[in-house]
């Protein structure tokens, strides 16, 4: 974004054709904003990033505090409890990583609009109502932050506290004031999200963001993990107990929801509150607690595993799964709660100038034990080992860019799928980025997205014997190849012989987990051999590609780059499209199978094909050669395959295509 002004598009990552974000929902488009700002002063990026995640701890305690002071918390209380909510260990866990999640300091302030709405107050619409007013200039930024959950979780909330005081005071004016800020957020959230659609509109959706269903199981929430210690606790039994209990099925990234004891307490207080303690009484810090109460059971019977979450993600939408994220409000509810019982009953015991001062020694000590109690030293970044590669990694860069021309091309290796791939090896899926984070003029294949012209490029080049690979490439325009030993089980060892013998032997780092190839002398060497009009005709074919979208029943893309295959539903659509103005000529293969040994018909229609085809689980090769003219054109899919049941999956699987491959023709 400090260079390219925004996050949609930047031309030196995905390449030979760029990278475009437009695939992937931008839905913190405030946060993003504010580092925009920030951008103007600081210009280096890696600072940057770090200071707006160190900015969102306090912002989260000032959110916190302000919220609690609202609501007659006093000061020293309001204080150590947001001093908590800030560092709960959500928090750390998300981190750099997911740092729009840990920007969670709009989370406090939903919740004191949904208490209004509970509450009764702040329905009534005028400019002398700052409550509704805050609550209007609150939804439109709200729609635009926290990556779709939170302004998810605020709805829901606002829905439930409308729906509990029409129930209570007869009057439909809470439920509709409840609609009316989702509606606000909804049209916020849609107004962020139109650049996204004009371009899927315009370019197809090859769905690079695709969910499903059964993924609000796998994480969604499970209150015995959170109420647990953190993972790693100061005391060793309570880390080995929660180490135990994360041998549970269903134990991954839900790990992140531990609240603390502090929250835990208020946790269960609120629960205690809503079964047994519930008095009879119109004062307002009992009614907050009623609410609190309300907000707190329902958003375990949302987001648990199991819960009503799992059925929105199976009839409405499944782009919603992480349900355990909820976390960071119930953390809120847990310690408002907190909050209350200790001004309602630790606070009037010691509240006098004598006993003031052991009032306030009862919440330093509060404060200090809980925050060693949602930490860990695992939490510390390992500095001195990150400097260390940071200082090899940016000089091995740094020699790169003095040896390469302005704006060369690098291909990064091993290919890895943008975005959401899982580790390969020692490597993670964004270990490609640091290259172009160091790098100042280079450019990288790395963040082409899934499926993609770019992507496919990428994913079939990689298959090709290594020869016809570093042609390819030459042809592409790269001018060197970089290679990330740490996502091969050899360190690269087989990889680099093969290239060794036709480029020399490897640039090596200081740490000697990256290598890298110059491609310029054997470019030169390979435009001698082809003739100009060719290498223009081959330069153009990859520059300017066939661009394919899977249509309607089916999959996302499995497997590995040299055996993979998509699953497809009794009927599915391929779209080719020809931006040329002429017509090309491709060669497209794949291999076709079903899941059981009987023959079943499939039927492949469209440009100039008209098969039937007998296939059974044995792969049937598929290769046919056709004209493409300028336009979209589709070829349609219908197999009478039986439906393959496969354990924990909701889709319909009949048939697959496996290794597709497409190549252009040209002469």
């Amino acid at each position: 974004m400090t260079e390219t002004g925004w996050i949609l598009h930047n031309d030196r990552l995905g390449m030979p054709l760029g990278s475009d974000f437009h695939d992937f929902p931008s839905a913190d488009i405030f946060n993003i904003f504010l580092l925009k700002l920030l951008s103007y002063l600081i210009h280096d990026p890696i600072i940057l990033f770090n200071l707006f995640y160190l900015a969102t701890y306090p912002l989260a305690a000032i959110s916190s505090l302000f919220v609690l002071k609202r609501f007659g918390i006093s000061n020293a209380t309001a204080i150590c409890l947001s001093i908590l909510y800030a560092f709960i260990p959500f928090h750390f866990l998300s981190g750099c990583g997911h740092m729009f999640l840990s920007s969670y300091y709009m989370v406090p302030l939903a919740v004191m609009i949904a208490l209004w709405i509970a509450m009764g107050e702040g329905a009534r619409v005028g400019l002398r109502n700052r409550k509704a007013i805050f609550s209007i200039v609150f939804c439109l930024i709200l729609g635009t932050s926290g990556i779709f959950y939170y302004p998810f979780f605020a709805c829901f909330f606002f829905l439930i506290a409308g729906i509990s005081a029409t129930i209570s005071s007869k009057n439909l004016r809470p439920l509709l004031t409840a609609a009316a800020l989702i509606l606000l957020v909804l049209t916020s959230l849609t107004i962020s999200l139109l650049p996204q659609i004009a371009y899927l509109k315009r370019n197809g959706d090859v769905r690079a963001a695709r969910r499903t269903a059964v993924e609000a199981e796998i994480y969604g929430l499970k209150p015995v993990q959170m109420i647990l210690p953190v993972t790693g606790h100061r005391i060793s039994k309570l880390a080995e107990l929660k180490r135990k209990y994360n041998a549970a099925p269903l134990s991954q990234e839900n790990d992140f929801a531990s609240i603390g004891t502090a929250s835990t307490i208020g946790f269960l207080f609120l629960i205690g509150w809503g079964l047994f303690f519930r008095p009879n009484s119109t004062e307002r810090k009992f009614q907050v607690l009623d609410k609190l109460g309300l907000f707190n059971l329902a958003a375990v019977l949302l987001a648990t595993v199991g819960g009503f979450g799992s059925l929105f993600a199976l009839l409405i939408s499944p782009q919603i799964r992480v349900y355990h994220r909820i976390c960071v409000f119930i953390a809120f509810f847990s310690l408002f709660a907190l909050a209350l019982f200790i001004e309602m009953h630790a606070k009037p015991r010691f509240f006098s100038k004598k006993k003031n001062s052991i009032f306030h020694a009862f919440l330093i000590t509060i404060t200090i034990l809980g925050l060693l109690d949602q930490t860990t030293d695992g939490f510390i970044p390992t500095y001195e080992q990150d400097q260390r590669e940071e200082r090899s990694y940016r000089a091995f860069i740094n020699e790169i860019e003095r040896r390469m021309p302005f704006h060369a091309m690098i291909f990064q290796l091993p290919y890895m799928p943008f975005p959401g791939s899982p580790p390969i090896n020692q490597m993670q899926d964004s270990d490609h980025f640091k290259a172009y984070l160091l790098s100042r003029t280079l450019r990288w294949s790395y963040g082409a997205i899934k499926d993609r012209p770019a992507d496919l490029w990428q994913r079939q080049v990689v298959t090709l014997p290594v020869e016809r690979f570093i042609e390819e490439l030459c042809v592409a325009g790269f001018s060197g190849i970089l290679i990330n030993r740490t996502g091969y089980a050899d360190h690269g060892a087989a990889i680099e012989a093969q290239l060794s013998s036709f480029l020399g032997p490897p640039l090596a780092s200081d740490d000697d987990k990256l290598s890298f190839f110059s491609l310029l002398d054997y470019k030169t060497k390979l435009k001698g051999q082809i003739p100009d009009v060719l290498w223009q005709k081959r330069e153009d074919s990859i520059l300017h590609p066939i661009k394919l979208i899977w249509e309607d029943g089916f999959s996302n893309l499995e497997g590995t780059p040299e055996n993979n295959w998509r699953w497809c539903s009794s009927q599915g659509r391929l779209q080719i499209r020809n931006d040329q103005p002429r017509a090309r000529e491709i060669v497209i293969e794949m291999e076709l199978s079903t899941g059981y040994g009987e023959a079943s018909d499939i039927w492949i229609n469209g440009l100039s094909l008209n098969d039937h085809l007998r296939i059974n689980a044995d792969e049937t090769r598929y290769v046919r050669r056709i004209v493409v003219p300028p336009g979209t054109h589709y070829l349609e899919f219908s197999c009478n395959a039986p439906l393959v049941r496969a354990p924990r999956d909701a889709r319909d699987l009949v048939f697959k295509a496996g290794n597709f491959k497409l190549t252009e023709i040209v002469q």
